[in-house]
């Protein structure tokens, strides 16, 4: 028996499970809903993890997306990315890179991407190791263009030795 139809299912699978996702997110989790169908995104060819689909798509509400393209590794409760970059889609440019020593969060709120780059402290309880954000990386769409700001966390807590 002849299965002439199964080269073309397969390439209908495929083609559908390359769709390129959003993802709006929160630290602890993430949902992703489908772009609109005219962004048009892929990943520069500067970034050396990267495949050639963004592994994140983020839309702002005025226009402009950018991608994340890099590792990325699920935790239990969390996502994290490694030697990734943030990119602009049109025109593809890398507004920031992050190496193999950075493990990241992301989030997307209020219409702002923010990547906190995490360290694993004993800043808990009887000095449990817990993420602390580290440095903070916003990026945010004014007037059509996607703006970028870098600080350092402020509400890190001071070292007690009561604690």
């Amino acid at each position: 028996m002849k299965l002439s139809f199964f080269p073309a299912l397969l390439t209908a699978f495929s083609l559908g499970a390359c769709q390129q996702q959003m993802e709006s997110s929160t630290p602890a989790t993430a949902q992703s809903v489908s772009v609109r169908p005219a962004v048009v995104c892929s990943c520069p060819a500067e970034v050396p993890q990267a495949s050639t689909v963004p592994d994140s798509l983020f839309l702002f509400s005025a226009g402009p997306a950018v991608s994340v393209c890099g590792y990325k590794e699920k935790g239990k409760r969390q996502e994290f990315f490694s030697e990734f970059a943030v990119s602009t889609c049109q025109p593809r440019k890398v507004l920031k890179y992050w190496d193999v020593r950075e493990k990241c969060r992301l989030s997307f709120r209020n219409d702002t991407l923010t990547v906190e780059s995490v360290k694993n402290l004993p800043a808990g309880k009887n000095f449990t190791y817990e993420f602390v954000a580290f440095r903070i990386d916003q990026f945010y769409s004014r007037q059509g263009q996607v703006q970028h700001r870098s600080f350092l966390n402020k509400k890190l807590a001071p070292y007690s030795p009561r604690k």
